[in-house]
């Protein structure tokens, strides 16, 4: 697993390729204090994410896979 702040990682990389699953933590600042109660969320997500697959948390907590389709 990866997990990392970066919103344009996505677009930049083929995930479709590896078997690593990456978590991206859309949050209005790199904080700690703002990144953490995410952090909490993705320790809950370990074991349901997919290999290949990209997910986005966002501030409000909601979870939403990357559409590679559509690039959102």
């Amino acid at each position: 697993m990866f997990v990392t702040s970066d919103k344009n990682l996505p677009y930049q990389q083929n995930f479709r390729a590896i078997t690593l699953r990456v978590v991206v933590l859309n949050a209005v600042s790199t904080r700690p204090d703002y990144l953490l109660p995410l952090m909490i969320q993705v320790s809950g997500l370990l074991q349901s994410l997919a290999p290949s697959s990209v997910t986005l948390i966002n501030d409000a907590g909601e979870i939403a896979p990357f559409n590679f389709g559509s690039g959102k």
